[in-house]
């Protein structure tokens, strides 16, 4: 987990480096039912997938607005904004990344500094296969990474808090995980 010690090192190895673009990824998941997984475990977990994007944001959102342009990504997650069963501790950190990329959007926006909140979908990652999922016989394809990636630069270059609605297509569905938290056209 990246603690304080650990930003301390991440900034010292890139104070002489021009840096324009910050990507924050943190955080994972743990997916089962609330009251029986460990509770260590989501402690860690929320400290991992809040922290260290706040300490990563705020190092290098500094940086950024003293040089006046930029960019930060912040990796969120569909389920930050109605929540998933069986994800609670995840969903419910990643609506802290989502709020203070969506609030930092605009906070950062007249120091030349652009945030985007990238909460991609499902991704082809090893993620699904973390959760025993088998990306072959799900009904939604998954987004490549390629596609995930291309999104998030696309809304940061037209500086906008999140992409344009990334898309899941499946036969006869399409879901959409739009700012208005995802629905079924």
């Amino acid at each position: 987990m990246l603690g304080v010690a650990e930003v301390g090192q991440l900034a010292s190895a890139t104070d002489d480096l021009d840096i324009s673009l910050v990507v924050s990824n943190a955080g994972t998941g743990n997916p089962g039912e609330f009251l029986k997984l460990d509770r260590q475990l989501l402690q860690a977990s929320l400290r991992l997938s809040t922290m260290a994007h706040l300490d990563i944001t705020h190092h290098f959102g500094a940086k950024l607005a003293k040089r006046r342009r930029g960019g930060l990504i912040l990796a969120g997650a569909m389920g930050a904004e109605t929540g998933v069963p069986y994800m609670a501790n995840d969903g419910a950190a990643k609506a802290y990344v989502h709020s203070l990329g969506e609030t930092l959007h605009y906070e950062f926006n007249p120091l030349g500094v652009y945030v985007t909140v990238l909460a991609g979908g499902f991704t082809k990652t090893a993620v699904p296969e973390k959760f025993g999922l088998d990306p072959k016989t799900m009904p939604m394809k998954p987004m490549s990474v390629e596609q995930c990636v291309s999104e998030g630069l696309s809304g940061l270059l037209k500086n906008r808090s999140r992409p344009a609605e990334p898309h899941i297509e499946r036969p006869g569905a399409r879901f959409s995980c739009a700012e208005d938290g995802g629905r079924l056209a």
